[in-house]
């Protein structure tokens, strides 16, 4: 008969070892386990931040209100869309009329400057950058004065861009502005012949200008009629939908369309207010000069002598001025405000009594001698001056106010400017 085992007998010391064992595997298991944990979580967070955290992370501030890396992202995408499908359209363009971009200027010289445009990306996302602060403080400035934008107007705005009129094509009312410019007086017509009428025209440089018939009735320049409405509501919004989803391609949701929209809108409506009290007139000069090198200041004040002696300013002009586009026609420059000439030259022409002949006045092109013909302080300005005028005092406008604003540019988004979609 086979010998009962003796039963094991366990010591106190071999129980705390072993105790001792499986703890130090419950730490190891534990340590291990929460390695992994935060590496999941390290590698989570690497994710996240190059996406939501980076996305909505702003670029810049304005006045509370935030530019974020997605918007930022987004409309920089639009933006180099928008300049490859203008290049496209001039390759088009030569396509169909048979033209060298190689061989011709202007359609060459279209593409060299898109295609520059393009690979600065640096200048393409600071202008990007400053035109969306400039939408935020023209948005909130037009708040300030109660200016408002309903969705009613941001959808005929929409159906508009897509040439859909739901209540019929609309006909363009023009209501032209006759403009009359002032017939010569006395002293003007004792400083000039007849024939030597100033341009109401005139350009910004010492060119030589066209001598139109004053008597002429300005011609209205209707702008652009919308052609009539080409499809149903069907397909409009076929074609909305196709629009937003190449919107959505660039980071847009359509609440983004609709605020580009928007911000439209409110440029608008801000320009015209803005603009309201900008006068119609204009303080304008008519003069005439001799222009000759900034080496010969004796000849200046040779032709100067020749002048005040009664020499005639047209003989002393082809003889004399170095500038071709005016010298020709007696140096005469037409009508012209201040902003348009350099400074040293306006400076003179604005200070003259009319038929007071300069002193040599010299500037970076040479000695002007120089002439007032006519002098009228509130000479009336084309709608074409007069465009350029709100525009320009819009633009110093925002400017002034930006300059006021509580703005914040964080650098970094020069990091972020990207770099796609690529002209192909």
């Amino acid at each position: 008969m086979a010998k009962n085992q003796q039963s094991k007998v366990v010591s106190k010391k071999h129980m705390a070892r072993l105790q001792k064992e499986r703890q130090q595997i419950r730490t190891i298991m534990y340590v291990t386990i929460s390695i992994v944990v935060l590496v999941i979580i390290l590698i989570g967070y690497g994710v996240l931040s190059q996406t939501v955290l980076r996305a909505n992370q702003p670029v810049a501030k304005v006045g509370g209100e935030s530019i974020t890396t997605k918007a930022f992202e987004a409309h920089v995408r639009l933006t180099r869309q928008q300049m490859i499908t203008q290049f496209q359209q001039y390759v088009q363009f030569a396509q169909m009329f048979g033209l060298d971009p190689n061989t011709d200027s202007t359609i060459g010289s279209a593409l060299q400057q898109i295609q520059l445009q393009l690979d600065d990306t640096a200048s393409l996302g600071e202008s990007v950058l400053n035109q969306m602060v400039d939408n935020i403080i023209i948005r909130q400035e037009a708040e300030k004065r109660g200016i408002t934008i309903s969705a009613e107007e941001v959808d005929k705005a929409i159906q508009e861009a897509f040439g859909y009129f739901p209540n019929g094509t609309p006909t363009p009312t023009i209501v032209p502005t006759s403009i009359i410019f002032p017939t010569l007086n006395a002293t003007e017509r004792a400083l000039v012949p007849p024939s030597a009428t100033p341009s109401p025209f005139p350009t910004a440089t010492f060119a030589a200008t066209s001598t139109p018939d004053m008597s002429a009735t300005p011609t209205a320049i209707p702008s652009i009629t919308p052609s009539a409405t080409p499809y149903t509501l069907d397909g409009y919004q076929s074609d909305y939908q196709l629009a937003l989803d190449n919107y959505k391609s660039f980071g847009f949701s359509e609440a983004d369309v609709r605020k580009l929209f928007e911000d439209d809108l409110y440029r608008i409506k801000l320009y015209a207010e803005i603009t309201s009290e900008v006068p119609l007139t204009t303080d304008e000069v008519w003069a005439r000069h001799i222009l000759v090198l900034e080496t010969e200041e004796d000849t200046a004040n040779k032709v100067r002598q020749l002048l005040v002696n009664g020499g005639d300013w047209t003989e002393l002009a082809i003889e004399y001025s170095i500038d071709t586009g005016s010298g020709s026609n007696g140096g005469d420059l037409g009508w012209f405000p201040r902003g348009r000439m350099v400074t040293e030259f306006e400076d003179a022409a604005f200070s003259l009594e009319v038929g007071e002949i300069s002193q040599p006045i010299k500037s970076q092109f040479g000695y002007h001698i120089i002439q007032v013909i006519g002098h009228d302080e509130e000479r009336p300005i084309t709608a074409e001056e007069y465009k350029t005028q709100t525009d320009k005092f819009f633009t110093d406008w925002v400017a002034e106010i930006k300059a006021k604003s509580d703005l914040k540019i964080f650098d970094y988004y020069k990091e972020r400017i990207p770099v796609d979609p690529a002209l192909q």
